[in-house]
């Protein structure tokens, strides 16, 4: 399972996710759950009309990948070059609405899988900036693109009703800065992460300001951890390092650029904004920041842990 949280307040949309992949059913000689515990779950996207974050939760493989690479590929509209470099990306030729349309039908085709997409942004349609946030929800025999009421929507591991409404009294109304909104959703996760198993602690936020004309415009991502970047997974008594990343993609209509090529404090041109990434604070020592997009053969293949 998983929790993104999406949320708007005043004058920001912000997205966060934690990092756990779990199995919803253990394998022989397991224990409940085996777990994955920093995998992406999020994609920055720029529509031609609008600019985005979409996080998922459901099966955390699709058709072959990893659902984040999928979801990528989808709204990207072919598979993404794994070794893209660092490039300056125009915004997409599709409208916001018409990729979303694009995500349900291709749901659909894969035949109707327990996914949910949380979308979240501002769109221009009428020349006047509006924030979104709808849901594509495939569950069942139907697939569907909804409108959500503001200012939160929750998707994966349902909240409370004291987590939500602790929430929801933190954002509503209040001017926040950048750091302050992921603060606030992080906080979230945590006390959700501390009575279950299902919610890993970490989470990458993702805020997006309301755009303003005739003046850069910023999107910044952050990883929170209550630990360190060091990324380990245990199976028994053997402890296995985890490769990780800590950014989400970055998706526009001439690239889609994976985690792990940019995972340093260095900004990416979107389109008219900046996403100007922020690793996490990290023990002394080297960290490796890079992304495993593969099945990978030492029996830890992301295959094995289809709920996020």
């Amino acid at each position: 399972m998983t929790l993104i949280l999406t949320a708007m307040t005043t004058d920001l949309v912000v997205q966060s996710g934690d990092r756990r992949v779990s199995r919803a059913f253990p394998l022989a000689g397991d224990t409940a759950y085996d777990f994955a515990i920093s995998e992406n779950k999020q994609i920055i996207f720029h529509a031609c009309d609008a600019v985005a974050l979409l996080g998922y939760s459901g099966e955390a493989y699709l058709e072959g990948h990893a659902t984040d690479i999928w979801l990528a590929e989808t709204v990207y509209g072919r598979p993404p070059d794994p070794f893209q470099p660092l490039v300056e990306l125009e915004a997409h030729p599709n409208s916001l609405s018409v990729c979303l349309e694009g995500i349900r039908m291709t749901l659909e085709r894969a035949g109707h899988p327990e996914v949910l997409v949380a979308a979240t942004g501002w769109t221009w349609v009428t020349g006047r900036v509006r924030p979104f946030l709808k849901l594509v929800r495939s569950l069942g025999a139907r697939v569907t693109v909804t409108d959500e009421r503001p200012p939160l929507l929750d998707i994966g591991v349902p909240m409370l009703p004291d987590e939500r409404s602790n929430l929801e009294r933190r954002i509503t109304g209040v001017r926040m800065s950048p750091s302050e909104a992921i603060d606030s959703l992080w906080g979230s996760t945590v006390e959700v992460a501390a009575r279950t198993e299902l919610v890993g602690a970490d989470c990458l936020g993702v805020v997006i300001p309301r755009p303003q004309r005739n003046r850069p415009n910023v999107i910044r991502t952050a990883y929170r951890t209550t630990g360190t970047a060091r990324v380990r997974l245990q199976r028994g008594s053997t402890i296995f390092d985890e490769p990780t990343t800590f950014t989400p993609w970055i998706v526009g209509g001439t690239a889609a650029i994976p985690p792990y090529c940019h995972n340093v404090s260095r900004a990416v041109k979107l389109g008219t904004f900046h996403v100007i990434p922020a690793p996490p604070p990290t023990e002394p020592g080297p960290v490796v920041f890079i992304s495993v997009p593969q099945p990978r053969s030492d029996g830890f293949s992301r295959a094995k842990y289809p709920t996020a």
